[in-house]
């Protein structure tokens, strides 16, 4: 197959190829990309004119590009046209490891590296593994392994049947909160998410970063904006808010994106209450599974297989130019 690296300036059609790639995922389409106010382009890989293959790219002062995921962000990897599930094993492989192959033959002539987070679906990271496997000189990618929890939504009933299935502390967590009053609303208040996101990262002496609060604000914007997210509250008689979180959805998935808590009620652990809420607001979007967004470090990691959130590895890949003369 012919193939060339052309640009997609086409907003229409570069959302189009991304939900119908199996690695089709919310933080590919244009419209989160936006709201997280950097430039970008899209590539495509095209055999005999036909996109196979979607990337993205940021680029840089200089004139060159760079292709790194950004913070709040996952999976801005590499995307495959759907059509090629279609062919037999013994042809797809082949046909993937070569356009995959081909993207980075071409970026390695504009970018001084080259990052992905491959999305949990991607199915062959072996072109990445072998760039360069005879010329190590030149570098190699170096692939890390994070991982994300998905909660299968397709057999859940309703909240009750859902409950009844997750660990017995965050089923008692939820019914607590219920009993002792709060309420879960639908809110756009996205200064309030901001907030007790920054408290939340206060309480656990962690250092934010400094973009977060530009970014929690312009992607809680737009999410509901377009229609993509919700920002939920749990707020009690007193018109007190405990938690808020954001979760985003598309066709196939939920994602939960930001979760923040109020210190001052951290025991009534209303962020069960909301996360539970969550899960079953996309289960009524027809979403069919759960992405809880990463569950790489231990406390988090916990909480969110808690609710029965299956662990999924996804890769992220890194190559730098060599410096001249190393």
């Amino acid at each position: 197959m012919e193939l060339s690296l052309v640009r997609c300036r086409d907003k229409q059609a570069w959302d189009a190829f991304v939900r119908s790639s199996p690695q089709r995922n919310i933080f590919c389409i244009s419209s989160f990309i936006e709201a997280c106010g950097e430039e970008y382009e899209c590539v495509f890989v095209q055999s005999d004119g036909e996109p196979m293959l979607g990337a993205i790219l940021f680029p840089e002062k200089n004139g060159k590009f760079r292709s790194s995921p950004r913070p709040f962000t996952m999976y801005q990897g590499v995307l495959f046209n759907g059509t090629l599930d279609a062919l037999r094993p013994h042809t797809r492989v082949g046909k993937q490891l070569q356009l995959a192959e081909f993207l980075l033959t071409e970026l390695e002539k504009t970018c001084e590296n080259m990052e992905f987070c491959l999305h949990w679906n991607f199915p062959d990271i072996r072109s990445f593994q072998w760039f360069h496997y005879h010329e190590r000189d030149k570098g190699m990618f170096q692939i890390s392994v994070g991982y994300t929890g998905l909660i299968n939504l397709s057999g859940i009933g309703e909240a009750d049947d859902f409950l009844s299935t997750v660990r017995t502390t965050r089923r008692q967590e939820t019914r607590s909160a219920t009993a002792k009053g709060w309420i879960i609303e639908e809110s756009k208040d996205v200064a309030l998410l901001d907030d007790l996101h920054q408290r939340t990262f206060e309480r656990q002496n962690a250092e934010r970063p400094e973009e977060a609060s530009d970014l929690v604000r312009s992607i809680a914007q737009c999410a509901v904006e377009e229609g993509f997210g919700e920002i939920l509250l749990s707020r009690n008689a007193k018109g007190e808010v405990a938690s808020a979180v954001l979760y985003l959805f598309d066709d196939r998935c939920g994602y939960y994106l930001f979760g923040a808590n109020d210190p001052a009620f951290r025991k009534d652990a209303c962020g069960s209450m909301l996360l539970t809420e969550a899960v079953m607001r996309c289960k009524k979007h027809r979403c069919t599974l759960f992405d809880v967004v990463g569950i790489n470090s231990p406390a988090r990691g916990d909480y969110k297989t808690s609710f029965n959130a299956v662990p999924a590895p996804y890769y992220v890949v890194r190559w730098e130019k060599p410096a001249a003369g190393v």
